[in-house]
């Protein structure tokens, strides 16, 4: 599969250590905006769009090797030297590959709140809500929040999926997303893209929100299989969105782990 152009914002301090973030499902680098600002006192930040998600390229493939290849064509296009890494749920999984895979360059790498693990297929609901949305007959957005509240009854995260409907030019509404792509590749996107033998013997810091279920005690020997030189770091009053529901924890926390290395 032939590496994909990603889209990207840049929030500056060019001195900095590059921090380079990726996003979770059916997020975009607009997630992380506020949080990577507050992280660019201390780093030059990166924030991408993983393929078939925000503003970048739709492809039919969603295969962590093709995503890494994506990161490593958007790496060398920007020509950016040693940097660390900071992954949440999908780009967690990306950012334990590329490590795994090409570690050369990494000074660190951040996992937020995602385990090098097999998850149960999740999102179902979410993704027959949308492909079941009518979208010739949205006339408002209002329309679309009403259409989903029945199968997706949680406003917060409703909201959150709905920032991928945008209204075209045409005035109609699309979804910004691929979502024949990620709804085929739903499957895939669940398991642990590491084999048995891969390792990353770097520095590695894992997020864990103390009130989510993505990672769990039982993950532990796991974690430290695959990435023996790692730390894990609770955060509290956090889900699964650690950045979004302790923004704070989770910029001090990194903040620690790239000043002990640079040390």
């Amino acid at each position: 599969m032939t590496a994909v152009p990603l889209e990207f914002g840049s929030l500056g301090r060019p001195g900095n250590p590059p921090l380079i973030i990726m996003h979770g499902l059916l997020g975009s680098s607009r997630n992380w905006i506020s949080v990577g600002k507050l992280l660019a006192e201390y780093f030059n930040v990166f924030v991408l769009d993983l393929r078939n998600q925000g503003n970048s390229p739709h492809v039919d493939s969603m295969h962590y090797n093709d995503m890494v290849d994506d990161l490593i064509y958007w790496l060398e296009d920007k020509d950016i030297g040693k940097f660390y890494l900071l992954g949440h749920s999908l780009g967690g999984k990306v950012a334990m590959t590329y490590a795994c895979t090409h570690p050369e360059r990494l000074l660190g790498l951040i996992v937020e709140d995602m385990a090098p693990k097999q998850y149960p297929l999740r999102y179902e609901v979410e993704f027959n809500a949308m492909n079941s949305l009518d979208l010739e007959s949205l006339k408002t957005r209002t329309d679309a929040d009403e259409a989903l509240k029945s199968q997706i009854p949680d406003w917060a995260w409703r909201q959150f999926i709905l920032t991928n409907l945008m209204r075209g030019k045409d005035n109609k509404f699309h979804w910004q997303i691929n979502l024949k792509s990620l709804t085929k590749w739903l499957p895939e996107i669940m398991k642990n893209p590491l084999k048995q033998t891969d390792n990353y013997k770097g520095p590695t810091l894992f997020l864990r929100g103390v009130n989510s279920d993505y990672i769990t005690d039982a993950d532990y020997p796991a974690i430290h299989k695959y990435f023996p030189n790692s730390s894990i770091t609770l955060i509290e009053h956090s889900g699964h969105n650690v950045h979004i529901d302790n923004t704070e924890g989770l910029v001090n926390a990194v903040k620690a782990f790239a000043k002990e290395i640079d040390s």
